[in-house]
């Protein structure tokens, strides 16, 4: 609040005075008018010294400024009447664009944009303006009300004064706060403002304007619908759509590093720390002056921190965070609000800020704050500190997983579908913990050694947000299965299946029971929770062979593979039947099944788009394959439609631009050929002859060319010198073609040269390379 000069009180004391004195005059010639009373003169006390002094004193100061007044209209006047001597408008618009007008319609027609209105939302050139105004064709958040704050006049009429006396800045600013306050609680009628902004810039085109931007887009159409064209204090007000703005662009820098530098933000912390011991308790009632006062307060912190570097650093200088964290556990809704706003503008991209908000138990009191109105700030504050180590850290040592699952439950719970994009974010926070984070196995534990776990599968099972996939806006509902699957997923990471069974087997009968599909019909997420969870317990050799051999799960993941066209179903249960692959013991029992049959089909050109399930598919072939020869003839074979796996993975191979999949499917067909040659060769004549092509050879030259790695590399080298080293068959192409095909490739030879110059390859590989340059030149 704006401190009162000393000087100004007798100057106060003088006008009540007058205030006095014309009323008492005004009644008394009222009642002579009337004949009513006789002109009664009353006996007042005697005007002291000090204060006849003062009014002279006054007196002659309020004639001066008459007399300035009166001098400045005269200017007025003076310029008024110059202007009107002026050419008009128009005529000056044709003289200036007969001067420019050429220019203009160049820059126009270059499309170069308005950086005036890019960054405000506003230009002050308006529609003759040179450059493009990049005007929303469609609605956005933000809202612009242009030259709404007139301001409150330096000098006014009084009604019971009738005379015109001045105000000071404190009535201004408390004639601003009063009007702001107003507008804004008739804005949040049409939806929750994240941002609201009075200018104060002098510029024509932006004093007085009101930027308003809403959480998302339907709340800014009901403001827009609603203020557009009403009368509002005593004008129609203009309401219009503009650009979603970078506030950091659009807020003047220099204010906020001045008031930075004066040491005001020192004084801020240094009120909150004063106070703050009020709102420790989430029940304390504090006074209503205190309320407003720290909310303002909270506010100025905020906007000093927002995109400052410099205000932040002051802000932890001066230990401020501990007080807005011991603020934010009050139960008000707008000091809530304002506090985890300041949080939020403190923290952002600030690894001090973040940390400093750990220390003082900031998650935990987030995770306490239970207004449903500010818990998109509450989830993005958050999301800033669970990025850092430490943020994950005190997740862990404190057990918050728990509490932060309760609060995803809640807005799962709550009426309201706004909640529902703050839920997604929430469970994204929760996966990123589980599955990237370095406390990430403590925390897994936690989940596990509790009944937390159990929820978690029964929140998967009943799901409240499915109600809000098929609506509009369903992205995030969709979301949020598909994260609750990953945690799931995560936590039963590596672990074995008969540990589970043997202490959790009602976890294991549910994941059975989701795959199965049995009393779900229609739903796809449970079947691809549980498909996921399998696939990463199958990551033990030993968990996986028990899957197959005493559970059979790749039979029922065959069978539901071929007969689902769910996308997603189909990636998890391909990626399932990849890591049951990866087990030597399984691979029997997978070519038992014709695995590799099942997986072909997704190596053709229409399932380009889902790369993923691509890669999924290759290397459930590759993992097959390898030391398998009934796998392999199934992947040489042609069905009964003339399709093969050869054919299909070589032109995947070579369509593909992702360099993963190129050189997964090279390696693939590198690792046929060794199985093909480490099994009879008679028996395995017409394979042998499949792999004996033109086709096969070129895609073992470019993955001995293209890799750099050694052991791709290698697998490229050995394949090419079984090629080289087969005996003249009958139907095969010759040793000697295939010798002729290496030889005029310039860049195998020179490939092939630098491995056996270069040191640091394995001598295995080296030793390969210099042999296949010995067969063919």
């Amino acid at each position: 609040m704006p401190q009162v000069d000393h000087q100004t009180r007798p100057r106060r004391q003088y006008r009540k005075w007058r205030k006095v004195g014309r009323r008492r005059a005004r009644r008394q010639q009222a009642a002579i008018a009337r004949q009513a009373i006789p002109l009664v003169t009353t006996t007042e006390k005697p005007e002291n010294a000090e204060h006849a002094k003062q009014r002279k004193i006054w007196e002659a100061k309020e004639r001066a400024y008459d007399q300035i007044v009166k001098h400045k209209k005269a200017l007025e006047a003076a310029k008024m009447a110059a202007i009107a001597k002026e050419p008009s408008a128009e005529t000056f618009g044709q003289a200036q664009a007969a001067l420019d007008g050429q220019k203009r319609t160049d820059e126009k027609a270059s499309g170069e944009m308005c950086p005036l209105y890019a960054s405000t939302g506003a230009c002050r050139y308006g529609a003759v303006c040179p450059r493009v105004h990049a005007i929303p064709t469609s609605p956005t958040r933000t809202l612009m009300l242009p030259n709404m704050y007139s301001g409150l006049p330096y000098k006014f009429s009084d009604e019971d004064l009738e005379d015109t006396l001045e105000r000071d800045e404190q009535d201004i600013a408390e004639h601003l706060a009063t009007w702001t306050r107003t507008l804004l609680d008739k804005l949040r009628q049409y939806g929750d403002v994240e941002r609201f902004i009075v200018c104060k810039n002098r510029a024509p085109h932006l004093q007085g304007s009101v930027y308003v931007q809403y959480r998302n887009t339907p709340e800014s159409v009901n403001a827009r619908d609603a203020m557009h064209g009403i009368w509002y204090d005593h004008k129609t007000t203009l309401c219009e759509f503009i650009p979603d703005l970078d506030w950091s662009k659009a807020i003047c820098e220099d204010k906020r590093a001045a008031l930075g530098e004066s040491g005001a933000m020192a004084v801020l912390v240094g009120f909150l720390k004063s106070v703050c011991d009020q709102f420790k308790d989430q029940n304390a009632s504090p006074a209503m002056q205190t309320l407003d006062d720290v909310e303002q307060t909270l506010r100025a912190i905020g906007n000093l921190c927002f995109d400052h570097d410099d205000n932040r650093r002051r802000l932890l200088d001066a230990d401020g965070v501990r007080p807005i964290v011991d603020v934010a556990r009050n139960r008000e809704s707008r000091i809530a609000r304002a506090a985890c706003g300041s949080l939020l503008n403190a923290s952002m991209s600030c690894d001090e800020a973040q940390n400093s908000l750990v220390e003082c138990d900031g998650i935990k009191v987030l995770l306490e704050v239970e207004q449903p109105e500010i818990q998109h700030i509450v989830v993005n504050c958050l999301s800033n500190v669970m990025d850092t180590e430490s943020g994950s850290q005190n997740v862990a040592s404190n057990e918050l997983y728990r509490p932060m699952w309760r609060k995803f439950l809640a807005y799962g719970e709550a009426d309201s579908e706004d909640l529902v994009d703050e839920a997604q974010e929430l469970s994204a926070l929760m996966v990123l913990l589980v599955q990237e984070c370095g406390a990430k196995l403590e925390i897994r534990n936690q989940i596990l050694t509790g009944t937390l776990l159990n929820e978690i599968m029964q929140t998967a099972e009943e799901n409240p947000w499915r109600r809000l996939i098929d609506v509009e806006g369903g992205e995030s509902a969709k979301d949020i299965a598909q994260n609750i699957i990953k945690i799931i997923g995560c936590v039963l990471e590596d672990q074995d299946i008969e540990d589970l069974q043997r202490e959790r087997s009602y976890l294991v009968e549910t994941i059975f029971r989701w795959l199965q599909d049995e009393s779900f019909a229609g739903r796809t997420d449970l079947p691809i929770c549980a498909a996921v969870t399998l696939g990463n317990i199958s990551r033990n050799d030993r968990a996986s062979s028990r899957l197959v051999y005493e559970h059979e799960i790749h039979r029922l993941a065959i069978n539901k593979l071929e007969g689902t066209e769910d996308i997603g179903l189909q990636h998890a249960l391909l990626g399932l039947l990849r890591n049951l692959s990866l087990a030597e013991s399984n691979k029997p029992l997978l070519a038992q099944e014709h695995a590799v049959k099942v997986a072909i089909p997704y190596l053709q050109s229409r399932k380009d788009m889902l790369q993923p399930i691509q890669a999924s598919a290759i290397g459930l072939i590759k993992n097959c394959c390898r030391r398998n020869i009934i796998s392999a003839r199934d992947f040489l074979t042609a069905d009964d439609d003339g399709m093969d796996g050869l054919t299909l993975l070589i032109e995947l191979a070579n369509r593909t631009e992702e360099k993963a999949l190129k050189v997964e499917g090279y390696r693939t067909v590198s690792i046929v050929i060794k199985t093909v040659w480490e099994n009879d060769p008679v028996e395995t004549l017409p394979l042998r002859q499949r792999l004996m092509e033109e086709r096969v050879v070129r895609a073992m030259m470019q993955l001995v060319i293209v890799m750099d790695h050694p052991l791709p590399q290698n697998e490229g080298i050995l394949a090419l010198s079984l090629l080289l080293v087969e005996n003249d068959r009958e139907g095969a192409f010759s040793p000697n073609e295939i010798r002729e095909w290496l030889r005029v490739n310039a860049q195998l030879t020179e490939k092939l040269e630098a491995t056996v110059k270069d040191d640091k390859s394995p001598k295995e590989v080296r030793s390969n390379a210099r042999q296949l340059l010995q067969l063919y030149t």
